[in-house]
């Protein structure tokens, strides 16, 4: 089971209009999220939210501290084996 402070963009959304933060939608997050200002934790093609992080990030208006986690997978060159 996953941290109940770890969720998908959707329930973050959700989770911040039902604590009066309606200025949080979901396309703000995601927008966030592709401008690489908000980190996640991307799991496959899900990207995951640390409440606390996200919180951090509407407090001070800047991403959180590093902790390891890439922002967003890269995409890599197929090198050729011959």
């Amino acid at each position: 089971m996953l941290n109940p402070d770890i969720m998908t963009i959707r329930q973050a959304a959700a989770k911040a209009k039902s604590e009066g933060m309606g200025y949080v939608s979901e396309t703000a997050l995601r927008r966030w999220v592709a401008d690489g200002m908000l980190r996640v934790i991307p799991i496959g093609n899900r990207k995951l939210i640390c409440w606390d992080t996200l919180l951090e990030f509407l407090r001070t208006g800047v991403e959180a501290p590093e902790i390891g986690l890439p922002t967003k997978a890269r995409p890599t060159r197929i090198r050729r084996v011959s």
